[in-house]
């Protein structure tokens, strides 16, 4: 949903990749990809109306398990496609879409190296980098008001932590984020900014991973909470 109460959702439906706009009961579908045997990613919203789209499409016998990433953008009306990578696998949670204040299109993804990898969408096209965080499944991602990026996934080394990395330095920072009362941290995982650019982290876990946890940092504070 956007800034302004519309809702926007991505689905693919058979074969067809369609794109819904609207609320109240008035909805807009559009096709803009067809033959593809994969699933929708994300669709986020930019502060100059340009959707964007992440799917991915599925080669399962061809390529063994791993699948073709994609991004899309509506702009103005019109949809453009390219072809971003190989991700992991299909489940969904592997890659994550986001956009910043000035409406790029950046996202994160595990490749088929099982390597985490950032593409940001400039002038001249997308720019790749290698993400230092050792990720063993799904990725949450977000961006904050200054353009820095925050990931955050379980922890490779112990399954009661999760870790997380951010940019805003100018260089890659990892920590891990212990979670007290959880002995394993289920997927998926997510963070987000508030307004203060305080740093939010949520997931579930647990014995049976039936609590719903939350941790948070304050701006300009080392350490932040964790609470049920």
């Amino acid at each position: 949903m956007d800034e302004l109460g519309v809702a926007h959702v991505v689905h693919v439906a058979t074969v067809d990749v369609k794109y819904a706009v609207g609320g109240g009961g008035d909805w807009s579908i559009e096709r803009f990809a067809h033959g593809v045997n994969g699933r929708a990613l994300g669709v986020a919203t930019g502060p100059d109306g340009v959707v964007h789209v992440l799917y991915y499409e599925s080669y399962v016998l061809e390529r063994r398990g791993l699948m073709d990433l994609h991004y899309a953008r509506r702009d103005r009306g019109e949809w453009t496609e390219e072809r971003l990578g190989v991700l992991r696998n299909g489940d969904g949670e592997d890659a994550a879409l986001a956009v910043d204040v000035e409406g790029v299109a950046q996202a994160v993804w595990l490749d088929g190296d099982e390597d985490l990898v950032r593409a940001r969408r400039g002038p001249a096209g997308w720019i790749f980098e290698a993400v230092p965080l050792r990720a063993p499944g799904s990725v949450g991602f977000a961006i904050d008001g200054a353009g820095a990026a925050h990931l955050v996934t379980r922890s490779a080394d112990d399954p009661s932590r999760v870790s997380y990395a951010t940019d805003v330095t100018g260089a890659w920072v990892v920590e891990d984020v212990a979670v007290p009362f959880v002995r394993e941290v289920a997927y998926p995982q997510a963070v987000a900014i508030d307004s203060d650019g305080g740093v939010h982290v949520a997931g579930n876990g647990g014995a049976y991973r039936s609590a719903t946890w939350h941790a948070w940092r304050t701006p300009g504070v080392e350490a932040g909470g964790c609470a049920p």
